[in-house]
């Protein structure tokens, strides 16, 4: 056999990458530094652009890859805006500006909201060189695309500077700053613009954006793709075992060794489990065995079971979100029946109430303004939002009814022929 044949050989396996977007770990990236290291002041009103807290497209792109983060962010988003306007002619007023709906833009808007603690909305006027102009549109801006400029060190006048995955970069002023902005801004060689309307999730962090309340459940996410990841590996490859192949009888020479070395080194890390090595050697006098590594037990998977469930609480605890509303059944008394009700009032009182209060104050003030809106006659009143607990109580009614539907011995036309509503309960 020659000597320049390979000895060690590395056998490649099946292996499929299931978090391919979101680089690793996900924790350095998202929470990045911003401009300057260490991070300024909260203070900062130096001039210039300022630099976003977090990585925001990677925090978006990670509602990919967990499913109880995505369900909580789903979940907040549709217990916010998702109910709609408590008055249904704020929506038929504000309908023909968007696209679609009214309420397709303010679930976009939120689901930023939600995911990076800043949501924006585009406005457009008939004359857009003109504060008092009539609003022909509204439109949601990616948050990820928007960043805000101070314009002097007092931060009395800043505007925002929107760089779109296509096209040339364009500024955009203030919501009831446009004409000002647009004086302001002359050396820019923008004679006409668009305005912003900034929804900011407060934060002691920055007083130009705001901060999603679940950076904390961010390293749990990581854990989780990394288990995920681990029993992807093991099945894909059909569950077979690591494997070495051990030489007897004969000296290895370092440079083999070494090689052995670098081999079994190279199944350590993130989507290197359960690879294999073979070995070849030109000696005759040797004696080759295979010895298997230690297989999956059932007591690793009893464990990985438990960190996953524990992992999963980490994270809907980040969020703030109720277990059961992100899917998540917990045995026992704390899974009773009045469970759900009792989270629901704390999660809308604690969490979404706030989230609500700040679309309601922003729209109150901007489109709400009628020295702003141009005879749209909308008021902060206007933008007051259903919440999870009064469309419940309105629905308890008809709760109560399939309860009892589905608990009769006869069906639903024999109890109305004899005059009985199904609301009423069960008989006794």
């Amino acid at each position: 056999m020659a000597e320049d044949q390979t000895r060690v050989m590395f056998l490649d396996r099946n292996w499929k990458e299931l978090y391919p977007e979101v680089s690793t770990p996900s924790f350095t990236t998202i929470i990045k530094s911003t401009a300057t290291d260490p991070l300024p002041s909260a203070q900062d009103d130096s001039e210039g652009e300022k630099e976003h807290l977090i990585d925001i497209q990677q925090a978006i792109l990670l509602k990919e890859y967990n499913p109880y983060h995505s369900t909580c962010i789903s979940t907040k988003v549709a217990a916010t805006t998702g109910l709609g306007f408590v008055k249904d002619s704020t929506e038929e007023l504000l309908d023909p500006l968007t696209q679609v709906s009214c309420q397709d833009l303010l679930t976009d808007v939120t689901e930023d909201f939600h995911q990076c603690g800043n949501g924006y909305i585009e406005v457009i006027r008939e004359d857009r060189m003109t504060n008092g102009s009539p609003i022909k549109g509204l439109h949601h801006v990616p948050a990820a695309s928007i960043h805000v400029v101070v314009e002097d060190n007092d931060a009395k006048d800043t505007h925002y500077i929107i760089r779109p995955q296509t096209g040339a970069e364009v500024r955009f002023a203030r919501f009831g700053d446009l004409e000002d902005f647009l004086t302001r801004n002359e050396k820019h060689q923008q004679t006409e613009a668009s305005e912003i309307i900034h929804f900011r999730k407060p934060t002691s962090r920055s007083k130009h954006y705001g901060l999603c309340n679940w950076i904390g459940a961010v390293p749990s996410i990581e854990l989780a793709q990394c288990i995920h990841q681990y029993g992807f590996d093991f099945f894909l490859n059909r569950g077979v075992p690591e494997f070495l192949l051990f030489v007897k009888g004969s000296k290895i020479d370092k440079k083999t060794w070494d090689e052995i070395q670098n081999t079994m080194k190279a199944n350590i890390g993130y989507g290197n489990s359960h690879k294999s090595a073979a070995f070849n050697f030109p000696n005759d006098n040797v004696e080759v065995t295979v010895e298997r590594l230690a297989m999956e037990s059932t007591s690793s998977s009893d464990t990985i079971s438990k960190l996953t469930d524990t992992l999963a609480l980490e994270i809907v605890s980040g969020h703030q979100v109720p277990p059961l509303l992100a899917g998540i059944q917990i045995p026992g008394k704390l899974g009773a029946s009045n469970e759900l009700p009792n989270a629901i009032m704390a999660f809308q009182l604690l969490v979404i109430g706030q989230s609500q209060k700040i679309f309601t104050s922003r729209l109150g003030v901007t489109i709400g303004d009628a020295a702003l809106n141009s005879g749209l006659s909308l008021g902060r009143k206007d933008f007051e939002f259903k919440t999870i607990l009064k469309e419940m109580a309105e629905n308890m009614g008809a709760l109560s009814g399939l309860d009892t539907m589905s608990r009769m011995k006869e069906t639903l036309p024999e109890a109305k022929a004899k005059g009985r509503d199904v609301n009423e309960g069960v008989l006794k």
